[in-house]
Parts: structure tokens; sequence; C-alpha cells
């Protein structure tokens, strides 16, 4: 009995259709998802155990989300009239203005949360609180240097043709999103 072995060579029904730097971007964006649903998870973990500080969030948080939804706005705003000359440059400018306002805003409310005797170490809801809006802002601080990159790099070209301008536009909004998503889960499980 004879074995008549025939190997059929196929091509692929479809090739990999993303940029291999857009697909590890979105891999990048949901690390970060991963990395907050953890420590979201932490934190409802660790607040069952009874040993839970109660305290008000620093109002100037929310201002904070104010800054962050008008930078995304201003952002979004700039990306659409881009073809109009340098409506996307002062943009990037604005935005990343806001970006630092919203940094100042956070450093204000973690001087706000230590002057109601809410430390970093102590308690577990304070550290949760630090770790979790720290974490966050060293994302934004990430996210204000790649606007800087898009503001002197490709200096003369249009914002819809650069595949990294679209990229820093959904990471910002991603962080803005981010931010809301932690700010309605610190209100509903304080």
């Amino acid at each position: 009995m004879e074995n008549n072995l025939v190997i059929e060579h196929r091509e692929p029904k479809s090739p990999l259709s993303m940029d291999p730097k857009k697909f590890a971007f979105w891999i990048f964006l949901g690390t970060i998802v991963m990395l907050f649903m953890s420590l979201t998870s932490a934190y409802l973990v660790k607040r069952s155990d009874g040993e839970w500080l109660l305290f008000r969030l620093p109002t100037v948080l929310y201002l904070t989300t104010l800054v962050i939804a008008a930078s995304s706005f201003v952002l979004q705003l700039g990306y659409r009239y881009s073809e109009r000359k340098g409506v996307f440059r002062i943009s990037l400018l604005v935005t990343m203005a806001l970006g630092i306002v919203f940094l100042a805003g956070q450093f204000y409310a973690w001087k706000d949360l230590v002057q109601h005797n809410v430390y970093l170490v102590g308690n577990a809801a304070g550290s949760f609180v630090y770790v979790i809006t720290g974490l966050h802002g060293l994302h934004i601080i990430s996210a204000v240097i790649v606007l800087a990159f898009m503001l002197f790099s490709h200096r003369n070209s249009n914002p819809k043709e650069v595949r990294s301008f679209k990229l820093g536009l959904v990471y910002w909004h991603f962080l803005g999103i981010l931010w809301i998503y932690l700010l309605v889960f610190f209100i509903l499980f304080r």
C-alpha cells in the first residue's frame, strides 16, 4: 500500500490588513486598559476588607475632567480643520497647555488630600487614589510628549495623511475617556 501525501500550498485567505505600527499601538492601549482594570479591581477587593478610609474627592478633580474634555475637543477641532494653515499646530499647543493644566490640577488634588490627612501610605484608600491618578498622570505626560513630537515633526505635512498624527489623537482621546472612567469609578466606590 502506497501512501501518497500531497501537500497543498494555499495563500492566506486574508493577510493582516493592519499596519504593524498601528497593531502595536492597539496592543499598547490594551495593556493600559488591563493595567487600570487590574488596579480598579484590586481597589474593589481591598475595599471589601472593611478597613477603608472614607474621604471626599478633591473638587479640583471634577474641574480637571472639564479640562481634559476641552483639550480633546480642541485637538479634534484642530484635526478636522487642519487644511487651514496653522490650525492644527495651534490646537496642538492649546491641547498641550491644557494637558499641563490637567497635571497641575492633579498635583493640587494630591495637595488637597494631604491637607485632609489622606496620604500615600497609611490607608489603602488613599494609596489607590495616589497610585491610580499618578499612573494616569504619567500617561498624560507621555501624551504631551507625543503631542510635542507631532508639533515639531512633519511641520509641513497634512495631519490627515500622517499615521502618527492619527494615533496621537486616538491616544489623547483614550486618556480622556480613561480619566472619566476613573473619576466615575472613584465617585461610585469611595
